[in-house]
């Protein structure tokens, strides 16, 4: 009997527990850390950072790999051990869910491990300071996690989304095509968004080509994609330590992302609008979870398709003095 009263062959069992091991070396490698050592919350941050780039039939393998691992890891536990076990069980079992995705949970102490560590700011010093610290730091990834932070805070796309974006040009308008990261879960406003950003400059345009045709190289390929994105996230992460030395907040991937709605609610755009840009399924998504519009650079130079705002759906608040949208 497998765990939740699932039956399982031995042969599932037994490779559930080897992958399993193999994802708690991986992340005790990636961590810089020793296997020994590791710490459930530690590995539960790194897992669900890895489950944003992976395919649903992967999350899912992954996430059973995990539950069984983590049950017989618990049966040798020693005693300080086994509240933190027993809790990282429970949350994995919220995981197997099926709408299930890591970026809901933002708010639990898995993700407080590591988001509570990432800025939702993303200004233009830090982006100036990053690209002259760049030629600094040696590495594989560094100009792609320049280049990554740079475009995307032009468009605001979730990490994900670049695998399958694509830049076309219709009726003379350059259009960024954006297959929602939501859209499962209908937390999407629909399965695809389309960014007018023919207003952009040329040198911001070529950003996000040069950004495309990088992507183009890892896309095909699950694992060469989470190469790409990890080397990427892990260079981010080294170059803004060294511009801002020890602080408890730092600019991430993600950050630009936010920024970008920040831009865009700063620059007056109704919460539809907004909300279409970023291919929430609500208005108020933007409001409650991102970035706050004072923080923003009053300009946004990207449209949305006008269908598309009128699909977002309009959050009435419950009480009339209750703002759900802080800006």
């Amino acid at each position: 009997m497998g765990i939740g009263g699932v039956s399982r062959t031995d042969d599932t069992t037994h490779a559930y527990l080897k992958r399993g091991r193999q994802l708690w070396k991986r992340a005790a490698k990636e961590t810089a850390q020793n296997p020994n050592n590791l710490k459930p919350k530690a590995f539960m941050a790194w897992l669900e950072n890895l489950l944003l780039i992976l395919k649903p039939a992967s999350k899912r393998q992954y996430i059973a790999s995990t539950r069984a691992f983590l049950a017989e890891r618990l049966k040798h536990a020693n005693e300080p051990d086994l509240s933190e076990l027993n809790a990282a069980i429970a949350y994995i079992t919220k995981m197997k869910a099926p709408n299930y995705n890591a970026d809901e949970y933002d708010h639990t102490p898995w993700r407080g491990n590591t988001s509570s560590q990432k800025s939702k700011q993303c200004s233009d010093s830090f982006i100036a300071n990053m690209v002259i610290e760049a030629r600094n730091v040696r590495g594989k990834w560094v100009e792609d996690a320049v280049l990554w932070m740079t475009a995307n805070r032009l468009v605001g796309l979730r990490p994900s989304e670049w695998q399958t974006a694509k830049l076309i040009e219709s009726n003379g308008l350059l259009i960024l095509v954006v297959n929602n990261g939501k859209h499962s879960n209908e937390r999407a406003n629909g399965a695809v968004r389309h960014l007018n950003v023919t207003a952009l400059g040329p040198v911001e345009l070529n950003l996000i080509k040069l950004l495309l045709k990088a992507v183009a190289i890892y896309a095909v390929d699950d694992k060469d994609w989470h190469d790409f994105y990890t080397g990427s996230r892990k260079a981010v992460y080294r170059i803004a330590r060294k511009i801002l030395g020890s602080q408890r907040k730092y600019p991430s991937l993600y950050s630009t992302r936010h920024q970008f709605s920040a831009d865009a609610k700063s620059a007056g755009m109704s919460k539809e609008v907004v909300a279409a840009l970023m291919g929430h399924a609500t208005d108020e998504t933007a409001g409650i979870h991102y970035c706050l519009k004072k923080y923003g650079r009053g300009s946004c130079r990207v449209e949305p398709d006008s269908s598309e705002v009128a699909t977002v759906r309009i959050k009435v608040p419950k009480l009339a003095n209750h703002d759900t949208f802080r800006i």
